[in-house]
């Protein structure tokens, strides 16, 4: 592997303006690099800390190349398999999450089910073990290497947006996942753009000299403590900066994916299941109003996901939003809420009247932009990509992209507005199935020779 960069001298430290006593609650320097860990989580009971070269696994079977990322409760490094001569991920877990996790239990679960279609889809899990390390004892898990996720792809130039045919055969392959895994009684519950991965052409078999020719090189940053002393052993010696998959030379995503992350799943009961939320514009009521996740939650989901696949931004806006924000959009497209809900959200009167009804204040009334109040409406206002290029693309991601000022006809906003509308009822059991979801005509139609029409 190509000796990796550091972005400082080793002895300098990066801010000599920093104190101890500034940030009493901070034991290091935190970290200028781009995209790493909080260096904060080299603990007992946190993160194992991890460099270039290390091995792991048994007999130093797996050979840390490069850094793929991090969770909240973990890090990601590719790493290449001496024993089956392929590249694999490994993820090494925080130790206070003990030896075995919801997602190894659930993986290994999916791994041993009957063949099933959609199973392609899911990421593999390859191999597990743990680990003893300055900060406790970490469980590993080996899985199936992956490329950037959707949103990271598409989020490249907000004028642009998937293919409609290749949109569409992701949605298919996404649905067929979620169908998989739903004939296991397996509940996602954090199905969305970030967590499906485009897969890379030859990635897995690449030989080391590949890697070394075509990953772009590592950075690092060297550890520095607030109060100027050695470095703990608790924390790696150095940060390294994780990968961006758009930067590999020659990159060909193979228009197939993969649904990763699988830390929120669950087995899917008769009753509800008790869950957190992770993704707040992808949540359904029941999740975000009694903290109440189904089967079919998935499906609420898996609607915002096709809907962002084939037009290019979120079916609820508001990224940084709080769940009455949330709520509020899906109200103006959805209409009013069942009784039991409406009146345990407090807030909607801020905003709709009790039939509701969206209140007009004197702020918007010179505003002449039509608000969508349908889903038909949100996919007509969004169908058409225009605007400004937003600068070069790398081949790869153009590749993968509908051309400038594509439409989507009218036809088409019929039909998915009616497969959304099914995927998206109040009530979970209304919903339609995901087998039911891949039976619509809309994954299959061409609309190519659809006319126009504005």
């Amino acid at each position: 592997m190509n000796s990796p960069h550091n972005d400082q001298a080793p002895s300098e430290c990066p801010n000599d303006s920093f104190s101890f006593g500034s940030f009493p609650h901070m034991t290091f320097i935190p970290s200028s690099l781009d995209n790493v860990e909080d260096v904060e989580n080299y603990k007992p009971g946190g993160l194992h800390p991890v460099h270039l070269g290390d091995r792991f696994g048994s007999f130093g079977r797996y050979f840390i190349m490069h850094k793929l990322g991090f969770g909240a409760f973990s890090t990601l490094w590719l790493v290449r398999d001496l024993h089956a001569n392929r590249n694999v991920a490994l993820k090494i877990c925080q130790a206070d999450h003990g030896t075995e996790n919801n997602e190894s239990m659930i993986l290994q679960k999916l791994m041993a089910s009957d063949f099933h279609e959609g199973r392609q889809y899911v990421r593999s899990l390859y191999d597990s073990f743990s680990i003893e390390g300055v900060n406790g004892t970490h469980l590993c898990l080996v899985m199936e290497i992956g490329g950037p996720t959707i949103a990271e792809v598409c989020g490249q130039n907000e004028s642009r947006r998937l293919r409609a045919d290749l949109a569409r055969k992701l949605a298919t392959q996404v649905t067929q996942a979620v169908a998989f895994l739903h004939s296991q009684n397996v509940a996602h519950a954090d199905i969305s753009t970030h967590n499906i991965l485009f897969r890379i052409q030859g990635l897995c078999s690449w030989s080391t000299d590949e890697l070394d020719e075509r990953l772009p090189e590592p950075h690092i940053e060297d550890v520095h403590m607030m109060d100027n002393q050695a470095p703990s052993s608790s924390a790696p010696i150095y940060l390294v900066d994780s990968m961006k998959m758009q930067d590999i030379v020659d990159l060909e995503l193979d228009g197939d994916i993969m649904l990763i992350d699988f830390g929120l799943s669950y087995y899917a009961e008769e009753s509800a299941h008790k869950q957190p939320i992770r993704n707040l514009q992808h949540s359904p009521p029941e999740l975000i109003l009694e903290f109440e996740g189904f089967l079919k939650s998935d499906l609420w989901a898996l609607g915002c996901t096709i809907f962002e696949l084939r037009i290019g931004g979120p079916l609820f806006m508001g990224s940084m939003a709080n769940e009455d924000y949330i709520l509020r959009e899906v109200v103006k497209l959805l209409g009013k809420l069942p009784d039991r809900w409406w009146n345990m959200w407090k807030n909607h009167e801020e905003w709709f009247h009790e039939d509701g009804e969206l209140k007009t204040f004197e702020s918007e009334e010179a505003i002449t932009v039509e608000i969508p109040k349908t889903i038909r409406e949100r996919i007509i206002v969004s169908r058409k990509m225009d605007g400004p290029n937003g600068g070069t693309l790398e081949k790869s991601t153009e590749r993968v992209l509908e051309p400038q000022n594509s439409r989507i006809c009218d036809t088409e906003v019929d039909d998915m507005t009616d497969v959304l509308e099914r995927m998206m009822k109040y009530e979970a059991e209304d919903r339609i199935s995901a087998i039911e979801v891949l039976e619509h005509q809309w994954f299959a139609k061409d609309y190519s020779s659809e006319p126009l029409v504005d």
